[in-house]
């Protein structure tokens, strides 16, 4: 496949917005459940394929194969980081909801009445 060929990535971020936008206006979370479980069944399936091309070779571990396996213990600290990063965005998304849905409970059920 030539160059030529390839979208720009200015064409590839329109495309993703189109689809992006009406999904992030879902005010309910209860109709996100089937795109949250495609993205499990997705996450499932890029693990079973990393596993597959970390297995699918005979693993040298040797006095000096095993090196090329394993980081550096000086890169630790990052891997920390960045799982701590991803957690952490987890916390704040759930804490917000649950701050949005007792906040608004009362302003909804007022206006209903």
């Amino acid at each position: 496949m030539d160059d030529e060929d390839e979208l720009d990535i200015r064409v590839y971020i329109p495309m993703l917005l189109v689809i992006l936008i009406p999904i992030s206006l879902v005010r309910n979370l209860k109709y996100l459940v089937p795109f949250s479980a495609l993205a499990n069944i997705f996450i499932l399936v890029s693990f079973i394929i990393t596993l597959y091309y970390i297995f699918r070779d005979n693993l040298d571990v040797g006095r000096k194969g095993l090196e090329q396996y394993v980081a550096n213990v000086e890169q630790l600290p990052l891997f920390f980081a960045t799982v701590i990063f991803a957690m952490e965005g987890i916390g704040v998304v759930s804490t917000f909801s649950d701050i949005f849905v007792s906040t608004l409970s009362p302003i909804l059920s007022s206006q209903k009445g």
